[in-house]
């Protein structure tokens, strides 16, 4: 068997019975994978990561409002309940509390909601005189996390402020570009799981109309008011508009999104509102 010890480079002593070591691209290697699976851990992390697989299987069943519905939905889930859905603190959501969260009437609402258990997105369950509701987990969780590639939706007073304005349609087709952020520029692009720049295919109006199965005019409209309300930011890129979402409200990167990447971002959109 082969012995190895270690010397002190300055001192000379030999360190004999060494179980394992480590190279110095090895231990930093070793740190990058420890720093992942760490980040992947933080479940006290203000989001819920919305897993691209599934939810693109969804998305051709659900309307812009339904998909929207969704969406003000997933913002009120708590962490590690196993995708229970909360009104308040201790209240669990109710139809009579999506009435109000949807701003439609109550059998618009029933609607929505039925529509959404339908295609598996949304669980109901009686708890006394009333239903309430859990998120499918295999499509939106908070909480231990699968090894499926997600988008974070931000669980922040920040993101709070920018969703609550949105109508449903708006939240809707927010909730549809989930599946094509770039994990670090969060531009909306055709392959955002691509590591070179120079290779980015960012997604243009046509493009996105076809992709959502929509028409140009109201991906036109949305990207408008979007962009009105500070999520979106317009971009001209070769003579084509290209789409980037703010940090705030949905990222890619593991940790807080406060990197220095994400907070140029940030700042790029606070330059705009200036």
């Amino acid at each position: 068997m082969k012995q190895v010890y270690l010397v002190d480079a300055e001192t000379g002593e030999v360190i004999s019975e060494v179980a394992s070591y480590r190279t110095v691209k090895q231990q930093e290697a070793w740190a990058r994978i420890y720093k992942l699976k760490e980040m992947r851990r933080a479940t006290h992390a203000p989001f819920v990561a919305c897993y691209h697989a599934p939810i693109r299987e969804k998305m051709d069943k659900l309307s812009l409002t339904e998909a929207g519905a969704l969406l003000h939905l997933i913002m009120k889930m708590r962490i590690d309940k196993k995708g229970k859905l909360y009104y308040c603190r201790g209240t669990y959501l109710t139809q009579y509390h999506c009435q109000h969260l949807f701003n439609r009437s109550q059998n618009r609402t029933a609607e929505i909601l039925k529509r959404l258990e339908a295609v598996d997105l949304l669980i109901s369950e009686r708890e006394g005189r009333y239903l309430t509701y859990s998120m499918n987990e295999a499509f939106h969780c908070r909480g231990k996390l699968r090894k499926q590639k997600f988008t974070k939706l931000a669980l922040t007073d920040t993101s709070f402020k920018f969703i609550n304005v949105l109508t449903l349609t708006e939240a809707g087709f927010l909730y549809k570009l989930l599946p094509f952020v770039h994990f670090k520029t969060n531009l909306i692009v055709v392959n955002p799981d691509e590591f070179e720049g120079s290779e980015l295919r960012p997604f243009s109006r046509n493009d996105l109309a076809k992709e959502l199965k929509c028409d140009f005019k109201s991906v036109t409209k949305r990207m408008k008011s979007l962009s009105e309300k500070r999520i979106i930011q317009v971009k001209t890129v070769k003579k084509s508009h290209c789409y980037r979402i703010h940090p705030d409200v949905l990222y890619r990167k593991y940790g807080t999104g406060q990197d220095t990447e994400s907070n140029q971002l940030r700042a790029s959109f606070l330059s705009e509102e200036n």
